[in-house]
């Protein structure tokens, strides 16, 4: 089963699998529970991904979903979504913290579907590249950043693994939107000293306006927007994005 039903607007289930979604007051009591399912959205996010596979289908490259990368598992009930609703032969987590006892449960019930590694930051090209090349065996199909949600270290992510990514294929960044809540504005926000991730989202819209063939379509949901992978081919050297902005030599500016 690929298609998820809504139990109510805090629970899916596909077939005998359920999981728990961002729901109000329950959102504490759930995360620190080891013996569920539980992922960090809420409805919208998960329509906003049936959204991610209509644009994929409707590519000049159009392809199945096997391989699929997560960065930034929380308490790993993403996985089992991301795993049957896109029905991934592969796919592979990282996060920066310890194992993450749901998902390591879940890992186990896959057999060699489901790849996890811990202690990896996000900003790290080099271990990102050295996962991808080890755990998949062909193109990437579709990226899932929903790890720390900040500018430079999201930045980093998207130019280690963009290039892995097939001709078609999607790259998600969630929660790209933080900046701009009301009780963002206020200085003692803890995250009033970082910049807006929707910095990142504008130089996507920028290298989408440039037409240089390194986006095919650009989409957005409730909290999440994604990119599909256009027919430039960016593999070999080290891709930049900053070199796809075609900024007339004026500099961005960081929000």
């Amino acid at each position: 089963m690929t298609e998820p039903s809504f139990l109510d607007d805090e629970r899916i289930v596909f077939g005998d699998l359920e999981i728990f979604l961002l729901h109000g007051n329950d959102t504490d009591r759930l995360v620190a529970r080891d013996d569920v399912y539980f992922m960090a959205k809420s409805r919208p996010y998960v329509e906003g991904y049936a959204q991610v596979k209509a644009a994929m289908s409707r590519s000049s490259w159009a392809a199945g979903t096997q391989n699929v990368l997560e960065v930034g598992v929380y308490r790993g009930g993403s996985a089992p979504f991301l795993h049957r609703f896109f029905e991934a032969r592969r796919l592979v987590c990282i996060d920066n913290r310890t194992p993450v006892t749901p998902l390591e449960r879940y890992r186990d019930l896959t057999g060699d579907v489901l790849r996890t590694h811990y202690g990896i930051d996000q900003g790290d090209a080099e271990s990102l590249r050295r996962i991808i090349e080890a755990d998949f065996t062909g193109p990437v199909d579709l990226v899932v950043d929903d790890a720390s949600h900040f500018y430079e270290l999201s930045k980093a992510t998207f130019e280690a693994v963009f290039p892995y990514l097939r001709p078609g294929g999607a790259y998600v960044l969630e929660d790209w939107t933080w900046s701009h809540g009301a009780d963002a504005q206020r200085p003692d926000h803890y995250w009033w000293d970082q910049p807006a991730l929707s910095t990142l989202v504008f130089e996507f819209l920028a290298a989408y306006a440039a037409s240089t063939g390194l986006f095919e379509t650009i989409g957005f949901s409730p909290g999440m927007m994604w990119v599909t992978k256009g027919w430039r081919d960016v593999r070999g050297g080290r891709f930049r994005l900053d070199d796809h902005l075609n900024l007339r030599g004026r500099q961005f500016v960081t929000l």
